[in-house]
């Protein structure tokens, strides 16, 4: 009886016939390859590059830097941080520059004070310090630095409250000059009207029958009680107009 030989090779199976758990689904692999790559370009509306292009400035960043930040794709951590980054340097130019690019001012024309250290826009800092957080030494630093500008701004207007009461005094005594001024002359112009209308009495009037002196002098000068009068009404009129100002 002839002896059966086993010596054919055992059945292997191939690569193409090997089980790929990755294929279970393909249409999803293939949407997933096909799916155009994320990035930030819509979240980038109204952020503005800084147009400081001294490279000492902390909020400078170079126009490569800014579109490779732009163009930045991957991973949702990865699109989130270059969304960070450009929204602190959008962040820091807004405050140290104007929109045409000059260096933004204070309402008494001092340069902005760096709003990440106590370093001033002119000395410049570490640029780092926009994509990292203040340490609290870093933030006492800042506080004593806007302290100091403070007191400054509230040294200035003191000198200028002290300047403004002044001259406030200044005016006041003009005020009660002319006040004064004003009293003498109408009581002088209602003691002649009274001499003139009502012949009055004392050595201004002479004996019955003969006119008074005040009559004689306003026959010799007949402008004279015009002329008063006039002149106290450009008083009265300077005295209005000093009191409404």
């Amino acid at each position: 009886m002839d002896q059966i030989s086993w010596s054919s090779p055992a059945p292997s199976f191939s690569d193409d016939e090997s089980v790929d758990n990755r294929d279970e689904f393909p249409h999803e692999r293939l949407a997933a390859q096909t799916q155009p790559p994320i990035a930030p370009h819509a979240r980038t509306r109204g952020l503005r590059r800084p147009r400081t292009t001294d490279s000492r400035d902390f909020w400078y960043i170079s126009e490569d830097r800014w579109q490779e930040l732009l163009s930045d794709t991957g991973a949702a951590s990865k699109i989130e941080t270059a969304m960070g980054t450009l929204r602190r340097f959008d962040q820091a130019g807004r405050i140290m520059e104007t929109a045409e690019g000059v260096l933004a001012t204070e309402e008494y024309g001092n340069h902005k004070v760096c709003a990440y250290c106590k370093r001033g826009s002119r000395s410049g800092c570490n640029a780092s310090l926009v994509t990292r957080p203040l340490t609290l030494e870093q933030r006492l630093e800042k506080l004593e630095v806007e302290l100091k500008i403070t007191k400054v701004n509230q040294q200035g207007l003191e000198n200028e409250l002290a300047t403004t009461k002044q001259r406030l005094a200044t005016e006041q005594a003009k005020l009660v000059k002319v006040g004064k001024e004003l009293v003498i002359a109408t009581q002088r112009i209602d003691s002649l009207e009274q001499a003139v209308h009502q012949g009055g009495l004392g050595s201004n009037f002479a004996a019955p029958g003969r006119p008074s002196k005040a009559i004689e002098r306003a026959d010799r000068e007949p402008h004279s009680f015009s002329s008063l009068h006039a002149d106290l009404r450009s008083l009265w009129d300077k005295y209005d107009q000093d009191t409404i100002q």
